[in-house]
């Protein structure tokens, strides 16, 4: 695994976002219930109409979203070759 370079760490980067919607009043504080609820808030009032915005407007949220399930499901980010993955870790279930 290769370390991200600053700017491509998404959980640095989904610090940077909470903070950025928590100051406009959204409640992102990496809890399901963010999921849930303040995502469709921010879809709907935030939503850059600027092809360049949106673009980064969705890799924010994703990033906050990826982050969050890591924090839930006590995950963590991994790195192979130019693709960010989530390593789900199922060591608790039972199937």
């Amino acid at each position: 695994m290769k370390k991200l370079p600053t700017g491509d760490n998404p959980k640095e980067v989904a610090e940077i976002v909470s903070k950025k919607y928590i100051e406009k009043g959204y409640t992102l504080d990496f809890s399901l219930k963010s999921l849930e609820y303040e995502m469709d808030k921010i879809l709907e009032n935030e939503l850059p109409k600027a092809p360049i915005e949106s673009s980064k407007f969705v890799l924010e949220l994703t990033a906050y979203l990826g982050e969050t399930l890591c924090r839930i499901f006590e995950t963590k980010w991994m790195v192979k070759t130019f693709q960010i993955m989530l390593q789900v870790s199922l060591m608790k279930s039972t199937l």
